[in-house]
């Protein structure tokens, strides 16, 4: 993994011929795959995969290939035309296998953020939710499943393991609120499934909130949550909409 790692951190352009192969002839698809199998398997454990700086180096590779873009790809299309003998035209052949490589790439990611993120290149939302793990998950989250289920995954994982949740016990709020608000103003986003995606994510991390943490949300956090939790009774979703129910019995007394 280091090895691999530290050559893909360096790497400008990537290799066209990885993908006129096919992504799983080439080590990148593996690549992502290990990623996964790592993670997983460590938190079934209780352990960390890698250690947080690490994370990020991780974060930053993986992200890069979350794209359908191969125009950034090594590779001389037309000169490759003339040797192409496969009856798929070569654009959807690319295309196909960067958006194969784009779906391992999400779901490592999502498997990566079940760990700690060291707080560097505002990885870590200590002033509220900016920065690039954001930047994946609202670019990602509006895409067809499996790329969207990752990055739901991705941003529950994030929130619940590296915020602490939203919520903090008798220290008070150590970014002053503002994970919480920036996660509530999204959830009234104007595209449903980055509004859904972030209140699947608000009612997690409630569930995941010590009861003894609950007791001490101030009243107008509360009504903030229930104001959310009343608008989103009248989702179409009836899966949000239990959702919602959900929340008005984390907040009631």
């Amino acid at each position: 993994v280091e090895y691999n790692l530290n050559n893909y951190v360096s790497e400008e352009e990537p290799d066209g011929q990885e993908l006129l192969l096919g992504m799983k002839k080439g080590v990148r698809y593996h690549f992502c795959k290990v990623i996964s199998h790592l993670c997983t398997r460590c938190i079934e454990y209780d352990l960390n995969a890698f250690p947080p700086a690490y994370c990020v180096k991780l974060f930053m590779v993986l992200s890069k290939w979350c794209t359908d873009d191969y125009s950034k790809w090594k590779i001389d299309l037309k000169k490759e035309e003339k040797d192409w003998s496969s009856r798929i035209p070569i654009s959807t052949h690319l295309k196909n296998e960067i958006h194969l490589l784009h779906i391992m790439a999400s779901e490592a990611i999502s498997k990566l953020l079940m760990h700690p993120i060291e707080d560097r290149m505002k990885l870590n939302p200590k002033n509220g939710m900016q920065g690039s793990i954001v930047n994946w998950v609202d670019s990602d989250i509006v895409l067809s499943s499996p790329i969207c289920l990752s990055a739901y995954k991705g941003l529950k994982y994030f929130v619940v393991k590296n915020c602490d949740g939203i919520f903090k016990p008798s220290g008070g709020y150590p970014d002053g609120g503002q994970v919480l608000t920036d996660i509530v103003n999204k959830c009234y986003d104007s595209h449903a499934q980055i509004a859904e995606g972030y209140f699947t994510t608000l009612v997690s991390a409630c569930k995941h909130t010590d009861k003894s943490v609950k007791s001490s949300i101030p009243e107008e956090v509360v009504a903030v949550l229930l104001y959310l939790a009343f608008y989103k009774l009248g989702d179409v979703s009836s899966r949000i909409r239990q959702q919602a129910v959900s929340l008005i019995e984390f907040v009631s007394p």
